[in-house]
């Protein structure tokens, strides 16, 4: 059985409840490969909160223009 990118997103976030994670990691475990990256990872975010998932991100400015998100299961 073939298992959802926002399967494999939300049991991460739950072994990881209360923890910072940052959006980099969650590409690479939906995609469940080392060097992955997951199919539009906003999406799977939101179809875990539409089921009820209580996930806040925050964003961080770099100096150089980037902006690096990290999400926390609360």
């Amino acid at each position: 059985m073939k298992i959802s990118q926002s399967d494999k997103i939300w049991k991460f976030l739950t072994e990881n409840k209360g923890k910072e994670i940052p959006a980099v990691v969650l590409h690479r475990v939906g995609s469940g490969k080392e060097n992955g990256f997951c199919a539009s990872l906003s999406r799977r975010i939101s179809d875990i909160r539409a089921y009820g998932g209580q996930i806040i991100c925050r964003k961080q400015n770099q100096p150089d223009g980037q902006i690096h998100s990290f999400y926390t299961l609360v």
